[in-house]
């Protein structure tokens, strides 16, 4: 399962990109689909951005979408729960609001929000709110989990290039300590499992 790619940016639109990652020796391209609340956040082309990716198989095609925040990324996925909501309306729905600000509009009874995204209408913004309602204590707390998360994945990785370690050597040793920043442990003790873990495959 694909989390997140970072690499060039080398082609966007308000609804594709073109994603340029170097592996070795050889650059690979990936086009991606996302909604106009990412575009509206994307850096110039040939900068670097890293995308929270959703793949989603269709007839034998893998299609990737990406987000430029996990919360989006979560919001999406919960939207593609709900009956008769795909990934193209999942997007527009996206493309007019941010996780947050769909939690909002719908914990305030707020339909206009919805109900104003071409292809939803009113009765399907009252399904997708009545669906949704449920479940905001849970994604609320899911989506301040994946920011504070995501924070210090960034916190930790600044440090760890800060005591001199190389870009990889540090994402590397991240994604050995990550059950620790998932479990919301405090920074120190990251960068403490991150560098005890490199130094252990160092040592075999």
């Amino acid at each position: 399962m694909i989390f997140s790619l970072k690499g060039k940016l080398t082609k966007k639109s308000p609804v594709l990109v073109n994603l340029a990652l170097s592996v070795g020796d050889s650059e690979i391209e990936f086009e991606i689909h996302i909604p106009i609340s990412t575009y509206e956040r994307l850096p110039e082309n040939n900068e670097e951005v890293r995308l929270y990716i959703h793949p989603y198989f269709y007839k034998g095609e893998a299609l990737l979408y990406g987000f430029i925040s996990e919360e989006d990324r979560t919001m999406f996925r919960e939207l593609l729960k709900l009956p008769g909501v795909g990934p193209g309306l999942a997007l527009r729905v996206l493309s007019g609001t941010t996780a947050e600000e769909l939690l909002k509009a719908v914990s305030e009874g707020n339909l206009d929000l919805l109900a104003s995204i071409r292809g939803i209408g009113r009765k399907r913004a009252e399904r997708i709110a009545f669906e949704l309602g449920g479940k905001i204590p849970s994604l609320r707390e899911k989506i301040r989990e994946e920011s504070r998360a995501d924070e210090s994945r960034k916190k930790a990785l600044e440090a760890l290039l800060a005591l001199g370690l190389k870009e990889k050597e540090a994402k590397d040793a991240l994604k050995r300590a990550s059950k620790r920043i998932e479990e919301g442990a405090p920074l120190e003790e990251i960068i403490k499992t991150a560098l005890s873990r490199k130094a252990e495959n160092e040592d075999n």
